[in-house]
């Protein structure tokens, strides 16, 4: 093949990856702006069950000063995330007691609980975790092994 033969072909191979490449990226934006909405849309009418409402005018309502993080991290784990999430500052309520009782007597972590989400959390935590009685040791050593030169310092 002649030089000018393959510099075409590798101009139009480029071209192609270029636009399999925008083409992913456009699926993968477009995909995480649906599901966000969702997912948020999800934990909004779960808070509705319980009369709360993101940013509302009840003494309990909380205010949130960061949604991205507030929502995402009660996406990914709704107990542990409410909680992280208003230890780290990302939201706050006039009245945390009430918001919290409000919580429970309305049954809103129970209820996202249903089948499909238990059963994604079952995936997640028994196909994706990476806690293993193998893997615990090397944690461990990396952590706590400190070796007997780190010890005398801490002991001095």
């Amino acid at each position: 093949m002649s030089s000018k033969v393959t510099m075409m072909m590798t101009n139009a191979v480029h071209v192609l990856l270029v636009s399999i490449v925008g083409a992913i990226k456009w699926f993968e934006i477009a995909t995480y702006k649906w599901t966000n909405t969702y997912l948020r849309g999800m934990v909004d009418a779960a808070f509705r069950k319980g009369k709360l409402y993101v940013d509302g005018p009840k003494h309990y309502d909380p205010q949130v000063k960061n949604k991205e993080e507030f929502y995402n991290r009660i996406i990914e784990n709704p107990s542990l995330g409410i909680g992280e999430t208003y230890m780290e500052g990302h939201w706050d309520c006039e009245d945390v007691e009430e918001f919290t009782y409000q919580i429970f007597m309305n049954k809103i972590i129970k209820s996202y609980m249903n089948p499909l989400n238990r059963f994604i959390n079952f995936l997640l935590f028994k196909v994706v975790n990476l806690q293993t009685k193998q893997r615990a040791w090397e944690v461990g050593e990396k952590h706590y092994d400190l070796g007997y030169a780190n010890v005398n310092l801490i002991h001095k």
